[in-house]
C-alpha cells in the first residue's frame, strides 16, 4: 500500500498514479454503461440518451481535470465526443520581447557637421529624406518606463559613392532592446533595493 501524501519514491508514485488512472478509466466506462442501460430500461428516446451520456462524460472529464489539476500532465487531453474543445491560447515560447504598452518617444540622431563629408570625393553629404535606420529600446525616465524609438538619419553624397548613418546611443550589447539606464535601474533595484527581477 502506497501512502500518496508521504511517499517520496518517484517510481512508486508513478506506478500508483498509473494504477489509479486505469481504475478511474474502468469505473468511468462502467458508470457510462450502467447509465446507458438505465436510460434504455426507462425507454428514453435515443437523442435524449445520447445528450445525457455526453453531459455525463463532460462532468466526469471536468471532475478528472479538477482531481489531477491542469499542471499535473502536460500532454493534451482528448475531449469527450460531442463536446467542443476550448480554443487553445497561443503561448509565446522563449524569452523574447513581448507586446508592451509603453509611451513612445521619438529620438532623431544626426551626424556631426564634421562627419557630413564624403570619404570618396570630399563633397558635402545631404540628408536622405525619410531614410532612417530605426531601433527601439525600453528606457526609464524618472521611474517611468518609455519606449524610445531611435531614428538614425542617413546621408548620401551627390556622387553616389558614400552613404553614412548617424551613430545611435551606446548599447549594453549590440542589437540589445534595453538601454543602459534601464539596465542600471534593474541592477539598483535588485542589488540595492532587494526587489525581485520579475514583478
Amino acid at each position: 500500500m502506497v501512502r500518496l501524501t508521504t511517499e517520496r519514491d518517484v517510481e512508486r508514485l508513478r506506478q500508483a498514479a498509473l494504477l489509479l488512472e486505469a481504475e478511474n478509466r474502468r469505473l468511468t466506462s462502467r458508470v457510462l454503461e450502467l447509465t446507458r442501460q438505465l436510460l434504455t430500461a426507462k425507454g428514453e428516446a435515443a437523442e435524449v440518451l445520447q445528450l445525457r451520456l455526453v453531459e455525463l462524460e463532460r462532468q466526469l472529464s471536468r471532475a478528472r481535470d479538477c482531481l489531477y489539476g491542469p499542471s499535473s500532465e502536460k500532454r493534451p487531453r482528448p475531449s469527450a465526443p460531442g463536446v467542443l474543445a476550448p480554443a487553445e491560447e497561443k503561448s509565446q515560447r522563449g524569452h523574447g520581447p513581448r507586446q508592451q504598452a509603453l509611451p513612445v518617444e521619438q529620438v532623431v540622431h544626426l551626424l556631426d557637421a564634421a562627419d557630413q563629408q564624403c570619404h570618396q570625393c570630399g563633397g558635402a553629404l545631404a540628408a536622405m529624406t525619410g531614410q532612417y535606420e530605426e531601433a527601439e529600446e525600453v528606457d526609464v525616465v524618472e521611474r517611468r518606463f518609455v519606449l524610445k524609438r531611435h531614428r538614425r538619419q542617413k546621408y548620401r553624397c551627390g556622387c553616389g559613392g558614400c552613404v553614412e548613418t548617424a551613430l545611435g546611443p551606446p548599447k549594453l550589447q549590440p542589437g540589445g532592446r534595453y538601454s543602459l539606464d534601464f539596465a542600471l535601474e534593474v541592477a539598483v533595484q535588485k542589488y540595492l533595493e532587494h526587489a525581485p527581477l520579475e514583478r
